[in-house]
């Protein structure tokens, strides 16, 4: 398989070295083989910053996702989202293809605090012509006895990340000897322009058990109303 990455490599920098970039078809290939140094040389020549690529290039990326956005003729609009690492947490990279060369055009990323459970996905949310970013498991807050976790949504808009909404997901308080909370929401977008919020939230007694009379589900739904994304009322299911 290493035989296969370094040929695939070499075939790919030597096509395309001095006049053409890789198409993001073969990024994608490579990036999917490659490894050690040959998987160095490939972030570099996506433009990627050198404290990301001394993280990511020591072994096979396992878990990333390289999303097509969209093309314009002589050009490739790409996002390539990292697994979770202790340091840099999950890196969110916009790259552009021109003719000759990969660049950089936006960062963002997600704190992986606490499980690793941090995770995007490519969505259309916000229009029917452009894709977003629905971000989940994104740790905002911790300490003794306390995690809070954020889904979010980046817009797409020309070649830069807009964040457009940002919500609490998990939220966990267990603060010593004292009654704690346990939330946590899923986001599911349900059609074009909408997101939905199912809640369920758990209140535990002084001996970390669940107090069964005071579980709640609820659910509401965000709007895009072509500007921002606006809640309906929350509706009680248990």
């Amino acid at each position: 398989m290493r035989g296969i990455a370094i040929l695939l490599l070499f075939l790919l920098l030597s096509a395309h070295g001095g006049a053409q970039a890789p198409t993001a078809r073969e990024v994608g290939n490579s990036l999917r083989l490659s490894t050690g140094p040959e998987l160095r040389q490939l972030l570099e020549q996506l433009d990627i910053p050198p404290e990301i690529v001394d993280e990511y290039s020591s072994s096979a990326i396992i878990g990333f996702h390289w999303f097509y956005v969209n093309s314009r003729p002589g050009t490739s609009l790409n996002v390539l989202a990292l697994p979770c690492t202790s340091i840099l947490g999950a890196p969110i990279l916009l790259l552009e293809r021109s003719d000759t060369h990969w660049h950089l055009r936006d960062h963002e990323g997600m704190d992986c605090h606490y499980d690793d459970s941090a995770n995007v996905q490519l969505v259309s949310l916000t229009s029917g012509k452009q894709y977003d970013l629905l971000l989940h498991h994104d740790c905002q807050g911790r300490g003794t006895g306390y995690i809070e976790q954020h889904t979010r949504v980046l817009q797409i808009v020309g070649t830069r990340f807009k964040q457009v909404f940002d919500r609490e997901d998990v939220v966990h308080a267990f603060p010593p000897g004292a009654t704690g909370t346990f939330e946590e929401s899923t986001f599911l977008p349900t059609s074009l322009n909408t997101l939905e919020q199912t809640r369920e939230a758990t209140t535990y007694d002084e001996n970390d058990q669940p107090i069964l009379s005071k579980i709640a589900i609820t659910r509401r739904s965000f709007h895009w109303d072509g500007r921002r994304f606006v809640a309906s009322p929350w509706q009680r299911l248990r």
